[in-house]
């Protein structure tokens, strides 16, 4: 189920801005502007649209209307903190258990014939009214939009989920913070739970890194990171790894620093790093291009012996050849 989106993000919004949506193939991405909002919210296959399309603002609370508790005649959309549904649409769909599966979703509202008029919240809650048990009270969270909701206007009320996958990955679940933010809250299919911020991106490597030193056992390598893009910034950890063609590699236990001290059982063979880099939505890993074969070092095979110790005296006398 596709986000809708702003794009370019701003505080005004024009009929000109950007709404992203799915096309009516798998897969498909397809670009509306707000002022087409009427014909993307009746064209089947963007999103989901509850009650096809034919709600209307009203004070009398008839099959098919919305009110704004306690308003009668038009409200500004940003005035609109929450929203009074009849239980059923006019066609006689349910709604209750749509609307609740996307609470912390969004909802657009549009009036159909001026596409202009619309307005996009979070749906932070649908509860049963207290009083009223034909009725939902539908709590909401502006966002953005222009113009005003009109008594006897017919709306489109078009929705993306709070939940969605991650790859198969994941389940997630929307929520809002005390100061507004949002945060998607997902399970990972190992049961952990992680808080994803409001536009978090995947980690990349944009180069990859480097190996600095002299490549001979008892000597220090060094590596350079390369490039990195992400939101929220992602953590690094490095992985040194040897090979004796430069074709398979093993890791190096323990190698996971930085820096790298070459030793004796590194003699022949070849070696290279990888950068890791880690957040909340993906982990990424690029090697480094392998060192050359590192040479031996001269002490390698240097056999230590015990020497007995002697007095200065002896040393004094004792005659040498």
């Amino acid at each position: 189920m596709a986000r809708i989106t702003s794009y370019p993000s701003d505080t005004t919004p024009e009929g000109s801005d950007l709404l992203l949506g799915n096309g009516p193939a798998p897969g498909e991405t397809k670009v509306f502007t707000l002022s087409n909002v009427a014909v993307w919210m009746n064209e089947s296959g963007n999103v989901n649209i509850v009650g096809q399309s034919n709600f209307k603002y009203s004070y009398d609370l008839g099959e098919g209307n919305i009110s704004v508790p306690g308003v009668t005649g038009s409200v500004n959309f940003s005035a609109v903190p929450e929203l009074l549904v009849n239980n059923k649409a006019s066609n006689g769909r349910d709604i209750v258990e749509y609307f609740t599966a996307n609470v912390l979703g969004t909802v657009t509202i549009g009036q159909l014939d001026a596409p202009d008029e619309y307005g996009v919240f979070t749906l932070v809650s649908f509860e049963p009214h207290p009083t009223f048990t034909n009725y939902h009270v539908a709590n909401l969270s502006f966002q953005k939009g222009n113009g005003t909701l009109k008594e006897d206007k017919s709306y489109g009320i078009a929705t993306t989920g709070a939940q969605g996958g991650g790859g198969g990955a994941q389940q997630t679940y929307g929520i809002i913070s005390e100061d507004g933010s949002v945060f998607e809250i997902a399970v990972t299919n190992d049961g952990d739970l992680i808080v994803i911020p409001e536009g978090s991106t995947e980690p990349v490597i944009t180069s990859p890194p480097v190996i600095v030193g002299t490549e001979k056992v008892w000597y220090t390598l060094g590596a350079i990171a390369g490039g990195v893009t992400g939101s929220p910034t992602p953590i690094r950890s490095w992985q040194w790894q040897r090979s004796p063609n430069g074709l398979t590699w093993t890791n190096i236990d323990g190698a996971i620093a930085a820096t790298y001290t070459i030793v004796a059982a590194d003699a022949g063979q070849r070696l290279r790093v990888q950068q890791i880099e880690t957040n909340v939505l993906d982990s990424v890993t690029s090697s480094s291009d392998p060192t050359g074969v590192i040479a031996a070092s001269v002490f390698s095979d240097t056999i230590y012996q015990d020497i007995a110790p002697v007095t200065w005296g002896q040393l004094t006398v004792q005659t040498w050849d």
